[in-house]
């Protein structure tokens, strides 16, 4: 299933889900823009959770909110308490389903309330059968999934779509229900919400605190603009430089995923070394790569707490000393989706507004001690200032 969903992410489908990224980014910017304060102080984790919601809702569940003007909209309420890792019970039910996952599945514990998944159970369903009911095409996440169940519903084009079109048939054989499509919707949720939010929050406490980077980065976004007649292009965004050093930097020194789960698939001793002895591995052994201690560790990254895009600027990084996706065959699958929609919505925010530390702002951020998601005590606290044209 994982190749199958891999041809959601494909250069030609990433240029038809731009559109519907861009128009969530600028309504999502435009919230703040009609706001009459010089200084508007906003908690950054909120608000970039409301704009990840909007994005996955219309892309992988194909239907239109605005969390930013409703916040108590449906959608992104069962969203957030799909997504809340916080609190003891949570702790422990992670801790047992990694050590223990035979009793995990024995006891039947759950992470989700029923109610959630009543809700986004019936919100796949009941979208499914609009769409093949009317015949309905969105160039999105569930209309491959649709395709994969029921057969190709539009001619592609073979060229811009080579990759997507040898996916889908190489599945052929695999059928795929209405739940399967449900729990592949799901997925893209729990996987896209949390991990955008906070990237966008760690990337913007960043640029509050180094004014330095946010100035130049906010130079090229200008000239980016500039060359592209006020609207960036999605080739454009993908040319930025400094802006995929900014988020590389970023996702160093604030991983979102601190720690890879993996399974050992063959047997391995890693040799040991001055400070520690060989430790041998079996074929099925689970392990956890600290993926955090890595990006910190002196050896690969010097000053590694200091705040530097410019380590990235040769692309000589060791890639098993960089993991913010994982690493292999069983990376993030979504990374270039999750660039995507980053990259947009910071460009829309900074050619609009310099953001700025205020009082509330916690220097230097601190690690929320009970939760099992990546963040922080007192949240992403920041002001907006509009920029001067």
């Amino acid at each position: 299933m994982k190749l199958l969903l891999s041809g959601a992410f494909t250069s030609s489908k990433m240029r038809f889900l731009y559109q519907i990224i861009s128009e969530t980014s600028e309504d999502f910017v435009k919230h703040f823009l009609d706001k009459p304060e010089a200084l508007i102080e906003v908690d950054l984790k909120e608000a970039f959770r409301m704009f990840s919601s909007d994005v996955i809702a219309t892309s992988a569940f194909g239907v239109k909110v605005d969390s930013i003007e409703n916040p108590h909209n449906e959608f992104f309420e069962m969203g957030k308490a799909a997504t809340n890792f916080q609190g003891f019970l949570t702790v422990i039910k992670f801790f047992l389903l990694f050590l223990f996952p035979w009793l995990f599945r024995k006891l039947k514990i759950g992470f989700f309330p029923q109610k959630v998944i009543t809700f986004f159970t019936n919100l796949i369903q009941d979208t499914v059968a609009t769409r093949e009911e009317l015949n309905i095409v969105r160039p999105d996440v569930l209309q491959l999934l649709l395709e994969v169940k029921n057969g190709p519903r539009t001619e592609l084009n073979v060229e811009k779509d080579r990759q997507f079109i040898s996916s889908r048939l190489r599945m052929k054989e695999h059928s795929i229900t209405n739940q399967d499509i449900v729990s592949h919707a799901f997925a893209f949720l729990l996987a896209g919400y949390e991990t955008v939010s906070s990237t966008l929050s760690f990337t913007c406490h960043e640029l509050a605190v180094n004014a330095h980077v946010q100035d130049k980065l906010r130079k090229e976004i200008n000239e980016t603009l500039d060359k592209c007649d006020g609207s960036i292009t999605y080739e454009a965004l993908l040319g930025m430089k400094y802006l995929g050093m900014v988020l590389s930097e970023s996702l160093r020194k604030w991983p979102v995923i601190p720690v890879l789960d993996r399974v050992c698939v063959q047997q391995y001793t890693i040799p040991a070394t001055r400070k520690e002895p060989a430790v041998s591995l079996n074929a099925g052994d689970r392990i956890l790569i600290s993926s955090r201690s890595i990006h910190h560790d002196v050896q690969y990254y010097a000053e590694p707490n200091k705040f530097d895009p410019d380590r990235f600027e040769e692309n000589v990084i060791n890639p098993f000393t960089y993991m913010p996706f994982g690493v292999g065959p069983r990376s993030c699958i979504g990374n270039r989706f999750a660039f995507l929609e980053i990259k947009l919505v910071l460009c829309d925010l900074l050619r609009n507004f310099e953001i700025v530390p205020v009082e509330k702002t916690q220097i230097p951020l601190k690690f929320a001690k009970r939760s099992m998601a990546v963040d922080v005590e007192k949240g992403f606290i920041v002001g907006l200032k509009r920029v001067k044209n």
